[in-house]
């Protein structure tokens, strides 16, 4: 249960609303946009709407995407964390 809090926890500190140019966007669309349209696909519709915006709000954009990856990756290390204190104390079966 304390897992799920501090996932919602993490969603809601990170759950501002970024606006550029009349569209909003939520961290959680632009990681989608950085990491489909930049980084790791080709989906050119992602990636096109990354390259409209001026360069300020690309930078902000590409800050609401890292600041939601480390808060994500947070929350990752504390659930590896649990659950490998309940493997250890044998609290589960495997």
């Amino acid at each position: 249960m304390e897992a799920r809090e501090r996932w919602k926890k993490n969603i809601m500190n990170r759950g501002c609303i970024l606006s550029l140019d009349g569209q909003e966007f939520t961290p959680e669309q632009l990681t989608d946009y950085w990491i489909n349209g930049f980084y790791f696909h080709n989906d050119t519709e992602k990636f096109n709407l990354l390259k409209r915006l001026v360069p300020h709000a690309r930078l902000l954009a590409r800050n609401f995407f890292l600041n939601h990856i480390i808060g994500t990756t947070g929350v990752i290390l504390y659930y590896g964390h649990a659950i490998k204190i309940i493997l250890r104390e044998g609290l589960i079966r495997v």
